[in-house]
């Protein structure tokens, strides 16, 4: 499978159709995320998207195979960090390495200087190694989510 990362800011209608089924299919969205309330259907997706940047990492068909974005969203127990990020990778890429690549494209085309904040559960450890692996660091613990922070 031949993948590239496009960083064109947005999303298909084809990907978002693509996403809406991967929030309820894919196991491991489906434990980790909330995603299947956040896509539920096309109008949950539209009142979500707005303020969003999105990057999509695709194939050659442009086939949805992950998604990062980043919202101006701060957060009480930061002061100071003023923008979320989320990344997902699905099951035809998902432990190929392609997500840390990922992240740096798009950290690098949106600005790494911002400070940023994410949420995960406690038990995602593939994705807490990714998330300390690129910078970020833990910073508060509740019952089964963590927050983490890379700071600008």
């Amino acid at each position: 499978m031949s993948v590239k990362i496009d960083l064109v800011k947005g999303i298909s209608q084809s990907q978002v159709q693509e996403l809406l089924i991967y929030s309820k299919t894919d196991s491991q969205v489906i434990k980790n995320t909330h995603d299947t309330e956040r896509f539920k259907n096309l109008e949950s997706f539209k009142a979500w998207r707005p303020g969003k940047t999105i990057y999509i990492l695709s194939d050659e068909r442009k086939r949805l195979l992950g998604i990062i974005w980043f919202e101006k969203k701060k957060i009480p127990e930061v002061p100071g960090i003023h923008y979320t990020f989320a990344i997902r990778t699905y099951r035809p890429i998902r432990g190929k390495g392609y997500a840390e690549k990922f992240m740096q494209k798009a950290f690098d085309d949106f600005g790494r200087q911002k400070g940023f904040w994410l949420s995960t559960r406690k038990d995602n450890s593939t994705a807490i190694k990714l998330y300390e692996k690129f910078g970020f660091k833990m910073v508060n613990s509740k019952e089964n989510r963590i927050i983490m922070v890379l700071e600008g």
